[in-house]
Order: C-alpha cells, then sequence, then structure tokens
C-alpha cells in the first residue's frame, strides 16, 4: 500500500512567528518534507493575495492552498481529471489564471449583513471594512505591503470585538441564523460561510483519487495554534498543536495530538522532522 503523507498547515504563530511572520526557522523541515515528496498545504485565515506571495517565497508554487479559513481551495496548477469535476459545480471559478473551488460566502454579502447588525444592534466592534492600512498596519504589525494584501478579502470579514461576552454569544446566534459562522483566530474573530479550516480536509479526502491517483491512501497532518484550527486538527491523522506565545493551545479532540514545545516555526520545525524520523518511506 502507497500511502501519500499530506501536511496542512496554519500560517501565524504557526508555520509564521506570530510577532514577524518569519517562517526561517522551518526552513530545515519544510525542505525535509520536500525531499520526501510530501505537500504541504497551507490552510489559513489569510487572503488569496497574502499566500500567493508567500507561495512563491515557499517555494510551493504548485501544491493547492487553501484560504480565509476554509473558504476557498486554490489550485495554482491542476490535472486534468480533477480540473474536469471541479468545472462541472457552480463553486469553480477561474480568476487570474488561477482554479478557485469557492466552499464559502462572498464578503460582499457578508459585509452586507454586518452593516445592517450595526445599525439595528448595540454591539460594540469594528472589523477591515473600518479601518485604513495604516490602522490595520498598528493593529497587526504587517508592513504597508502585506497590509493591504491582508485587506484584499474576498470570502470572509475579519472583526474586533468590544462588547461584552454576552453580546457576543448573541452576535454569534444571529449569524449562524443567517447560515454564517464565527470562528476566533490569534488576532481577530472572522465572519465567514458555515465551513472551517476541516472543509477543505473533507474536500482532499473525497478527491484523493483525484489529487494523489498513485496513492492507495491519504495520512493528514495538521498543524495549528488557535481556536479556528480546532477542526482542521480534529480531522487529521495526526495533530499536532504549536505552543502560542500569546494563548493556550487549542482544545482538540483527536486521540492522536502532540503539543510542541517551542513556539511557532520553532515547533512546527522541530516536531516536523520528528514526524519523518519516525516515518518508513
Amino acid at each position: 500500500m502507497t500511502t501519500q503523507y499530506v501536511i496542512f498547515t496554519d500560517l501565524d504563530g504557526s508555520l509564521l512567528d506570530h510577532y514577524d511572520y518569519s517562517w526561517t526557522a522551518a526552513s530545515d523541515a519544510l525542505n525535509a518534507a520536500k525531499n520526501h515528496n510530501i505537500p504541504i498545504v497551507i490552510n489559513t485565515s489569510k487572503t488569496r493575495s497574502e499566500v500567493k506571495t508567500l507561495h512563491s517565497e515557499l517555494q510551493l508554487e504548485h501544491s493547492p492552498y487553501v484560504v480565509e479559513n476554509g473558504s476557498a481551495i486554490i489550485f495554482p496548477s491542476i490535472n486534468s481529471d480533477l480540473l474536469v469535476h471541479i468545472k462541472s459545480h457552480s463553486q469553480y471559478q477561474l480568476l487570474n489564471d488561477q482554479h478557485i473551488y469557492v466552499l464559502g460566502e462572498n464578503r460582499a454579502d457578508l459585509c452586507q449583513w454586518l452593516n445592517l447588525i450595526k445599525e439595528s444592534q448595540p454591539f460594540k466592534f469594528e472589523s477591515y471594512q473600518d479601518w485604513t492600512t495604516e490602522q490595520l498596519m498598528d493593529k497587526t504589525g504587517l508592513t504597508r505591503a502585506k497590509a493591504i494584501e491582508s485587506q484584499k478579502k474576498e470570502f470572509s470579514e475579519p472583526f474586533q470585538w468590544f462588547d461584552t461576552d454576552d453580546n457576543l454569544e448573541k452576535f454569534i446566534k444571529l449569524a449562524e441564523e443567517k447560515g454564517y459562522s464565527i470562528l476566533k483566530g490569534g488576532r481577530f474573530f472572522h465572519l465567514q460561510g458555515a465551513i472551517t479550516k476541516a472543509s477543505a480536509v473533507h474536500f482532499f479526502k473525497q478527491y484523493q483519487s483525484l489529487l494523489y491517483p498513485k496513492a492507495s491512501a491519504l495520512n493528514f497532518i495538521a498543524l495549528g495554534d488557535s481556536h479556528n484550527d480546532v477542526d482542521m486538527l480534529n480531522h487529521a491523522d495526526l495533530a499536532i498543536c504549536i505552543k502560542s506565545p500569546v494563548n493556550k493551545f487549542p482544545q482538540v479532540d483527536n486521540q492522536a495530538v502532540i503539543y510542541s514545545e517551542d513556539c511557532g516555526p520553532k515547533g512546527w520545525n522541530k516536531e516536523i522532522l520528528n514526524f519523518l524520523r519516525n516515518v518508513k518511506f
């Protein structure tokens, strides 16, 4: 039996350092995974624009990636059998030579609903649409170029909550009644469709014969550090919870779970190298 290992990874606070967004501490593990032909699938709250730039830096140009907490899967390159299949679905889009399979909602619809809530409810919050580039830079520590890329949300709307926990519960209930969901990330809450990062994992499992036709089985390793990673971690064959300098470990139900001793990319590097040492290829 040929098992294809696939790494699904969160970015901020996991593969990327929480403070400076650097991935260099994970270089050894990234190279080792590539040498073993293990695909690395980014699964992040970041935008398509942000990940496209990072993809090039990480030399992952041909790997699919997932943006905005499971909202869409991007295929920079795609085999003909999978393309024929997904092109028959209404979720398929071709934008700027990128094949996109949308699992979530359109940001314009999310913002329209959010603005109606602002008018009808006394909730105290601010979202991406309220902030200038400079304000987002102050809130995140991103450079101007990275902040502009981050503002190009297509399928979600991040926000900061300044109200009570009780009102947050009311807000979440209103979103769920609308058919939306709210996830808590490392810095922001995210209003989006009724999906999570696990939605992409389910897609890969459903279409594994088209994605990896030479493999008889898939084995998923997932890495994350925040609440919005929990579903992805729970649906992996191995969950690796990355230590955060600002948050507690995410609470997962997966019995196959590892907790890193080090934070961010340093922890990512150590745990992936440990995993690779114990796998027979």
